[in-house]
């Protein structure tokens, strides 16, 4: 069965069924069904007449379903139960499905699969004609794309040109076609006209007197013949992933079904956090004739209510400093942190601080960081990373930043505003400092947190109570009727600051502990004063754990380094600044710190090197005394004390204040130092040194040493 024939007529038939010594054909080549029955033995007599001849092309085809799209291999598999129900019906003969008009199973069938009575029997059939291959409920398609048949043509096709040029296109010129398209394809910035150029430049030239020139204009395809190539071989949805990305692809073109409320189950549930380079210069608060660049800001809102509930403005871009800050402004009190700033302003339209469920942001090096990881797991919060350059996965803190600048550009214009334009005067325009940047943002939180906002989706609850289009006032519906979330109060905000540090590891020695190179102490922990004493004998211990027992669990502030923290029996203990051991280093933070360090760090460089070139004078100094102190006999051991008590007298005489008076009497003026008498000594002492230290031929190891020199 599935044997393909052809009759003298070039008509094509298959076998279908083989029963009781008959065989059923249909023919194929037509697209209504033909069944005819014949016996063997006649099926076999026409082939060996030639009424019949046995197909070269049995055209036999597989399916790979993983090549299938999703809709294509759903509607395949639903044929494919279709058939083979209908197999079971009918097979293998069927001769029912032959000789019956009106078979009601049959009807019934293709109306439990959705299909029409057309459809069932053109399924039917071709799975007939192709010799019952699953292959034929794949659309034909599938096996033949479009584009694929190739012609030759005798003239040009296409538009009549202006001028006589273009070219008939053919394999030649197609293959140079397929490298400019591969050309385009491969590269982002390259146009259509660039990749034409290319491809003109490498298949139609030719070279002549050593000169590589152009072929005329009607042996070269035309411009217009190649983006019409290009345009049937790219589509627009692979030059748009091209030119962009897979990803901004999917970005710009994906469907908007949902609704930032979807999830949100009350106000303060699930957050979205990001982090914006503000568009516009600014001054440092020390000096104001100093530019600063840009600040950046940090900022949180409620997907709920659309109400923003913390932001932080600073200069730490991509960095969990200012994330912790950020972190900061959500848990303090709203009043507090104006007091701080000197600021005063209505916080009616500010959320008071809480702890959220969830917190949504991007891939950035500070919301990705394991610290931050470890914050919100110390917090019991999700942190949900959104895909990389889905901008659209949190579309309501990217609105808030644009319009953030939207609010302030108009008015502060010559003020540092950064424009896109030639002759942007910002960094000279400059006058605004980080503090007026604070008072910018609590005014944009009242202004976003109040504005109505008439495209706000409300549900019927919220209309027929009159709840009004503003963040704030659906944030207060939803604290009345779904609850407030976790409130930060006295009781939980030391924990939250302490989860807010980061955490180190530092050392326990017997001058301190031990972090960074600086030194901390909690005098009024006696069991870590304990732990310092024992600290020699424990250098090289472990504990049960693997770890070290000179070693303990800290958090800091990077903010500054006058303190450091632990716990112990679940309470904050703090370690403050050994000022005896580390200097006048108080009231730095951690970065400034480090550039101190760095600098002693260079000077230690600079002075090892130093010690090097001392060592190598040293040692010169040392061989040259070496080398000028020769030996001629072996020293007497003998009356070391004699020999000493005079040498002592040479050296201390040598020494005397004497030798020093006279430079110093040379210097002084009359006027300044009266005239003093010549100082003599004549001692019958000094007499005798003298007599000693002269007579070259008197020694006073020797023999004949006078007696009256034997007391030296």
């Amino acid at each position: 069965m599935g044997l393909k024939l052809v009759s003298s007529n070039d008509c094509g038939w298959r076998i279908f069924s083989i029963e009781n010594f008959l065989c059923r054909l249909i023919q194929t080549d037509i697209s209504n069904r033909n069944i005819i029955m014949k016996s063997v033995h006649d099926v076999m007599d026409d082939i060996s007449k030639g009424a019949f001849r046995i197909a070269e092309n049995q055209e036999t085809h597989v399916i790979d379903q993983e090549r299938l799209s999703e809709a294509e291999k759903e509607r395949y598999l639903q044929k494919l139960s279709f058939i083979r129900e209908f197999k079971s019906l009918y097979g293998p003969s069927f001769a029912a499905y032959c000789n019956m008009d009106n078979k009601p199973e049959y009807n019934d069938l293709f109306r439990k699969y959705g299909f029409t009575r057309v459809l069932a029997d053109r399924i039917v059939r071709r799975w007939l004609q192709s010799g019952m291959q699953d292959a034929s409920l794949v659309d034909p398609r599938f096996f033949h794309p479009a584009g694929s048949k190739q012609y030759s043509y005798s003239k040009k096709t296409g538009r009549r040109p202006v001028a006589t040029q273009g070219v008939i296109i053919t394999d030649d010129v197609r293959k140079a076609f397929d490298y400019g398209v591969q050309q385009y394809c491969s590269q982002r910035l390259i146009t259509k006209r660039e990749a034409y150029m290319k491809t003109i430049r490498h298949f139609f030239v030719e070279e002549k007197d050593g000169e590589v020139r152009l072929l005329p204009a009607d042996r070269r395809p035309t411009e217009r013949q190649f983006l019409n190539y290009l345009n049937k071989m790219v589509s627009k949805e692979e030059e748009a992933k091209i030119k962009t990305s897979n990803i901004e692809y999917r970005n710009n073109e994906r469907l908007l079904l949902g609704s930032p409320r979807d999830e949100a189950m009350r106000p303060g549930y699930i957050l979205e956090a990001d982090a914006l380079e503000i568009d516009i210069n600014i001054v440092s608060t020390i000096d104001t004739t100093r530019n600063v660049s840009r600040p950046i800001l940090y900022l949180m809102i409620d997907m709920y209510s659309h109400a923003i509930v913390a932001f932080h403005v600073g200069f730490d871009n991509n960095s969990i400093l200012g994330l912790s800050s950020l972190m900061l402004n959500l848990f303090e009190d709203r009043q507090a942190i104006l007091d701080r700033k000197g600021v005063s302003y209505d916080i009616s339209a500010w959320p008071s601080p809480f702890i959220p469920n969830e917190i949504r942001c991007d891939r950035g090096s500070d919301f990705a960081s394991d610290q931050f990881e470890r914050m919100c797991q110390d917090l019991n919060i999700i942190r949900t990373l959104e895909t990389g350059a889905m901008g659209s996965m949190k579309g309501l803190i990217e609105q808030s930043f644009r319009l953030f600048h939207q609010g302030i550009k108009p008015q502060l214009e010559d003020k540092g505003i950064i424009q896109k334009r030639y002759d942007s005067n910002h960094k000279l325009e400059a006058c605004l400092t980080i503090e007026d940047m604070f008072k910018l943002m609590v005014e944009f939180i009242r202004f976003h947190n109040t504005f109505y906002t008439k495209g706000f989706r409300l549900s019927k609850e919220m209309i027929t109570e009159g709840v009004g289009k503003r963040p704030i006032d659906i944030w207060n519906y939803g604290i009345s009727h779904f609850g407030p979330p976790e409130p930060v109060t006295p009781f939980n905000q030391l924990n939250c600051m302490f989860s807010l540090m980061l955490d180190a590891t530092a050392s326990i020695t017997r001058e301190g502990i031990s972090f960074r190179r600086l030194l901390y102490v909690n005098r009024a922990d006696e069991d870590l004063l304990t732990k310092m004493k024992m600290a020699r004998l424990n250098a090289n211990r472990r504990n049960s754990n693997g770890e070290r027992i000179n070693s303990m669990d800290i958090r800091f502030d990077p903010r500054s380094i006058n303190a450091i923290y632990y716990l112990k029996d679940g309470r904050l203990q703090v370690m403050e600044l050994l000022s005896s051991k580390c200097g006048n280093l108080h009231d730095l933070t951690w970065d400034e710190y480090e550039e101190y360090a760095r600098k002693e760090k260079s000077m230690d460089k600079e002075g090892y090197e130093l010690n090097i070139v001392n060592r190598m004078k040293r040692m010169d100094a040392v061989a040259s005394v070496a080398a000028g102190a020769t030996r001629t006999t072996y020293a007497d051991p003998g009356n070391i004390r004699i020999s000493r008590k005079a040498e002592k007298a040479l050296e201390n005489f040598n020494d005397r204040i004497e030798n020093r008076l006279p430079s110093l009497l040379d210097a002084s003026t009359p006027e300044e130092m009266p005239t003093t008498p010549e100082i003599t000594i004549a001692t019958e002492e000094n007499t005798r040194a003298e007599e000693v230290r002269t007579d070259a031929n008197c020694s006073l190891f020797s023999p004949e040493c006078p007696p009256e020199l034997a007391d030296f």
